[in-house]
């Protein structure tokens, strides 16, 4: 079931002062990337540990890409991982393993967004995933920090609940609201680059003002 307001989740911490200060603001969710490639890599040495300020009542969701099955979960289980989200190329038959090996985590689709939502990959993967997070397309798997057209969720039928993502901070976001309001299955919002002081490291100020317009 929705919540009446929509939802945010923070992605892209890996400071853990910083990720304390940012867990006080109490996101629904929180994202650290596991993703070698990106600025925004937590590192090898990342355990539950760093995010020991984190309450039970904040989702921690790891970002993982095309990455090894086994490894994934893993992670998952050694860092206490609540989520994984998965911003790949993963298939179906991914999404049931994945499901098998790690069978606690909700599992989230990251689909990037170009001139029409994806209706067909919604069908593939409406069983499979517990939410999607809808992207701007861009040149490989990391976001551009861009937003994509957002008339085109007018379109977004589905039940799967999904986070808004890119270019986020708090302007715009009375549109995603309306949205929510008349049954679109839009759940809420994740802020990353529009938020920061610099990759890996957000402003608690940026969130705040964010989250004031949700």
């Amino acid at each position: 079931m929705l919540s009446e307001r929509l939802q945010i989740k923070v992605c892209g911490l890996r400071d853990p002062i910083n990720i304390g200060e940012v867990a006080a603001l109490k996101p629904n969710y929180i994202g650290f990337n596991f993703w070698p490639r990106s600025k925004r890599y937590v590192g090898d040495d990342f355990s539950a540990d760093y995010h020991a300020a984190v309450s039970a009542d904040i989702k921690r969701v790891g970002v993982f890409v095309n990455a090894d099955l086994d490894a994934v979960a893993a992670i998952a289980q050694h860092c206490k991982l609540d989520g994984i989200q998965l911003h790949g190329d993963e298939e179906p038959e991914y999404f049931k393993e994945l499901r098998l090996r790690a069978p606690a985590k909700f599992l989230i689709k990251v689909l990037r967004i170009e001139d029409a939502l994806p209706q067909a990959i919604f069908k593939q993967y409406t069983p499979l995933a517990d939410m999607f997070l809808f992207d701007k397309a861009s040149v490989g798997f990391g976001g551009s920090g861009k937003r994509f057209d957002w008339r085109l969720l007018r379109d977004y039928h589905e039940k799967t609940p999904a986070l808004v993502a890119g270019g986020l901070d708090e302007t715009g976001l009375e549109f995603l609201k309306d949205l929510h309001r008349v049954g679109r299955a839009i759940a809420g919002i994740d802020v990353n680059s529009r938020v920061e002081l610099e990759p890996g490291l957000k402003s608690t100020v940026r969130i705040k003002k964010v989250m004031e317009r949700l």
